[in-house]
């Protein structure tokens, strides 16, 4: 295989992760449920997008093959799917501004009404709501009868004439709309008296709360969990030199060409469950290898003939580091990902042997190829891959910094990766 082919490989290694980046806007109907405005649950299919902001607009089917039905929060009571309760409601949002940047001297509260699904964090005869608006500022509601009340907090900014220092101040009028709402425990007073407006901090005093009264709750939405999971793979590794600089003529020799060899090493992956599982961060743990011999010729003149045969042998320890996408394509998944390599070679050998004729003298010397060397290899690594149940392929592309020490020559890797692997 030529240079050219190699850049070539390369380059679609590369391209390739960014091919089906438009599939991440696909359909997702999975299993769920709607309650009509009549009370009665529909069972069927619901578009999951794993939503961030609260949707206004959901699409359902009763079977696969049903054309899909769009419902807004007021031609339903609400829906679940994928463990997610989300009910319909009108409700009031504080819309000042909530990003440091922006926030504003004054204290007064601005409401607007929003028609949403607002998401079930507790259900039960104390219950809990969340929002997240289109202006991407959270907000939590308790639900009253069948009323669903803002907590209300806000930030802002006073300047003290005095001082002419900048304040930021707070109105928490939420915790005492939540010393009401669970005055049936007066324990958890100073629980409320410090709780910040976070999604964990409700989540610990409600739950501090059933501890208290002995509650329990309908339906309570787990957390952000993550799973891990662990697996192998084996496989074969391209790798080609790229030496510059002060290049030594036998060194030359060995920068065509293509060193192919096995591959073998375990993952663990840590998937967060939040984006139904589609994102996780993966460290994997790999051998490899690189071994190339070449041999040439210095002719001065016929007189003066160096005759030299090179061998390199690298054995790496590599640590890959990368982000992972992956989305459904069938009964499969494909997988993009990219991060970083650390890599920890083993003592090379690293030799050039020569014959050397100086008119009528010959001899033979034994020298390191290159000197010093640098164990230590830093790389960027892209791939792309397809799992089907437990089994994986990947083809990944990986660009090392290399091996060479010396100040006036570098020594660059590139490798190409095919693997197969087994989740466990």
């Amino acid at each position: 295989m030529s240079k050219k082919d190699f850049n070539v490989i390369a380059s679609l290694t590369i391209l390739l992760s960014c091919v089906y980046l438009d599939s991440f806007s696909q359909e997702n109907f999975i299993p769920g449920y709607i309650i009509e405005l009549e009370g009665d649950t529909a069972h069927g299919f619901i578009d999951f997008k794993n939503w961030k902001i609260n949707p206004d607009h959901i699409f359902f089917k009763k079977n696969l093959v049903n054309d899909k039905t769009e419902f807004s929060p007021v031609q339903i009571r609400g829906f679940c799917v994928k463990g997610e309760i989300y009910e319909s409601a009108i409700v009031e949002t504080e819309i000042s501004p909530d990003n440091e940047s922006f926030l504003q001297y004054d204290a007064a509260l601005y409401f607007r009404t929003d028609t949403t699904f607002l998401q079930a964090i507790f259900i039960g005869q104390k219950s809990l709501y969340f929002y997240l608006t289109r202006d991407k500022k959270e907000q939590f509601y308790i639900k009253e009868d069948s009323n669903y009340t803002l907590l209300i907090y806000k930030r802002y900014l006073i300047e003290q004439q005095r001082d002419n220092k900048i304040y930021l101040k707070e109105n928490k009028k939420y915790t005492g709309q939540l010393r009401l709402y669970l005055n049936d425990c007066k324990a958890i007073d100073k629980k409320i008296e410090d709780l910040s407006y976070y999604r964990r901090s409700f989540d610990n005093l409600f739950l501090n709360y059933s501890k208290c009264t002995g509650e329990t709750y309908e339906y309570r939405r787990k957390g952000n969990e993550r799973r891990t999971e662990f697996g192998g793979f084996v496989g074969m590794s391209m790798t080609r030199l790229n030496f510059s600089g002060n290049v030594n003529p036998y060194l030359s020799s060995l920068d065509d060409g293509f060193s192919y060899n096995l591959t073998l090493g375990m993952l663990v992956d840590f998937i967060r469950a939040k984006n139904n599982r589609k994102w996780s961060w993966s460290n994997e743990f790999l051998i490899t290898k690189f071994q190339f011999e070449g041999y040439s010729t210095e002719y001065i003149d016929e007189n003066n003939i160096i005759k030299s045969h090179t061998t390199l042998v690298f054995v790496y320890q590599k640590w890959h580091s990368l982000i992972r996408y992956k989305f459904p394509l069938g009964k499969m998944f494909l997988f993009v990902n990219a991060g970083i390599s650390n890599g920890l070679a083993f003592p090379p050998t690293n030799n050039v042997y020569q014959e050397v004729k100086f008119y009528d003298m010959d001899r033979i010397r034994s020298e390191y190829a290159l000197d010093p060397v640098r164990y230590y290899e830093f790389g960027l690594v892209g791939g792309i891959g397809a799992r089907f149940k437990d089994i994986t392929f990947e083809t990944r592309y990986e660009w090392g910094n290399g091996f060479s020490a010396e100040d006036d020559l570098t020594a660059r890797t590139n490798r190409i990766y095919f693997m197969l692997g087994y989740r466990f």
